[in-house]
């Protein structure tokens, strides 16, 4: 259809739609021409940034995760319905998907092997739920998000085909880093503050995860990096050395195992220079935080750095047996038995009881861990649900069956990144989807060992990253509001 002719009917829509919209607010009727209102900004925005209509709402989710995180998440547009922002954006992504098809005919995304796998993998986790319901009822509804929020790869794998709008959603990413290693330590800093008095019905709109700072930090730090090297500008580096900052500040484990993944992987990519600025970021780091130690006469355990060196000591002690006498690092060791005892538990328990379909959603994963754990504790008091690792999560409520497909998904986003990796060493330069894969292999190390994937805060991310490493950008102009290929489907490089 022609360009001029969409716009033309946008236009006189957004005209009747105001005309509509001030009458209604003169009677005093407020919540329907408000979301009519808040629908036709949103049209004309995206008119014109010449973007498909779902990107600009899933740019607004990736800022608001990486700058507000949990206290974004739990937020609700309207009182009373608890509809919260990111299910309005899969909704939005979906619906523009499924119209895009019955105009077209056809998908808006090619069926790779990789987008085959996740689609058959969800489905039979659907069925999974299909039969959990009627046991767990909205406690399964709940439990399943880990499932379809993978549904975000499907919307970010249709905006990495149209080039103005896979750009938008890329510096989406950059910006929402950006607030986060500026918004962290002012919310540490006036913690009370924040969760106390900016609050919207009750709630803190800006509430931290201190992991997923630190593990976004760590695959932001990846992305900051490649752009300098594209760029040349030196405000990417301070990106990434900001980014590098929260894994510091979060003492994050995960995130450090992450840096450790990234470094190997671009040392492969031949991109050694990023091992270098590891190094000298942290030698900077560790200057200027013992200056101020020594001025300030802190006793040398309550110091962030000793603090620091115990968290990536304890990576090594897996059993958790170790002393470690930082104030902020004491714990450590129990966290490692914590998670220990939890995995193997859930494991057994899994084999033994639930082997090829699991547990379902809605069951308790944390029954198994109490029992052993906390004998003759009151299983409604202990709160978490999840074992602090996403592939367990999984295997304990889909058994081997979903996760034995899952474990096949990983192996072709691994087939993918070998082959962006050899093509990295053959053309001597990184690639933005490589870049975009390896902060995604940081993320997945995360979610190996905290709860990352089974929330919104660090799911829609990173689905909407993988969707995007899909697709090759390339410099073309896109026209607005078309759906416009501008890459292969897949990096088959």
């Amino acid at each position: 259809m022609n360009q001029g002719i969409i716009r033309l009917g946008v236009i006189a829509f957004g005209i009747v739609a105001a005309i509509y919209i001030g009458l209604q607010a003169g009677e005093g009727v407020i919540l329907l021409p408000g979301l009519l209102a808040a629908a036709v900004t949103y049209l004309m925005l995206c008119l014109w940034r010449g973007v498909i209509f779902e990107t600009v709402f899933s740019a607004f989710l990736v800022i608001g995760y990486f700058s507000a995180n949990r206290g974004f998440a739990q937020l609700a547009p309207i009182s009373g319905l608890p509809l919260f922002l990111g299910e309005i954006g899969l909704g939005l992504g979906l619906g523009m998907i499924a119209l895009r098809t019955a105009i077209t005919q056809r998908l808006p995304f090619p069926i790779t092997p990789l987008s085959g796998a996740l689609i058959v993998w969800m489905i039979a986790a659907g069925l999974h739920l299909f039969v959990d319901l009627r046991n767990w009822g909205i406690l399964a509804v709940r439990d399943f998000a880990m499932i379809f929020y993978a549904l975000f790869f499907f919307i970010g794998f249709t905006i990495g085909q149209h080039q103005r709008s896979r750009q938008l959603l890329i510096n989406g990413f950059f910006i929402g880093l950006a607030l986060m290693f500026i918004i962290y330590p002012i919310f540490k800093a006036f913690e009370p503050f924040f969760i106390y008095q900016l609050t919207f019905r009750g709630i803190p709109v800006i509430y931290f995860k201190g992991d997923l700072v630190g593990i976004y930090g760590a695959a932001g730090s990846v992305l900051f990096f490649w752009k300098y090297r594209q760029s040349k500008n030196v405000i990417y580096l301070i990106g990434a050395a900001g980014c590098l900052a929260m894994v510091g500040l979060t003492l994050s484990r995960a995130a450090m195992l992450g840096l450790v993944l990234a470094a190997g992987l671009m040392w492969m990519a031949r991109v050694r220079s990023y091992t270098s600025f590891l190094i000298g970021t942290a030698a900077a780091g560790f200057i200027a935080l013992t200056a101020y130690y020594t001025v300030s006469q802190t006793p040398v355990r309550e110091t962030q750095l000793y603090s620091l060196y115990e968290h990536a000591r304890s990576i090594v002690d897996i059993s958790g047996t170790g002393e470690y006498r930082g104030t902020s690092s004491a714990d450590t060791g129990h966290n490692n038995r914590f998670r220990l005892v939890w995995w193997r538990a859930l494991t057994n328990e899994t084999l033994r009881e639930a082997p090829l379909f699991g547990f379902g959603f809605g069951y308790n994963l944390a029954n198994p861990f109490i029992q052993e754990y906390y004998p003759g504790a009151d299983s409604e008091v202990f709160t978490a649900r999840s074992p602090h690792n996403f592939l367990l999560t999984l295997f304990g409520r889909t058994g081997i069956i979903g996760f034995g497909i899952f474990l096949f998904v990983l192996v072709l986003i691994a087939g993918q990144t070998k082959r962006l990796l050899n093509r990295a060493r053959r053309e001597a330069t990184i690639s933005e989807t490589l870049a975009i894969q390896i902060a995604i292999w940081v993320v997945f190390i995360g979610a190996a060992l905290q709860v990352v994937l089974e929330g919104p805060m660090g799911a829609i991310p990173f689905w909407l990253l993988l969707g995007l490493s899909q697709t090759e950008p390339v410099a073309n102009n896109a026209t607005d509001g078309d759906l416009e290929e501008t890459s292969s489907a897949s990096p088959q490089l």
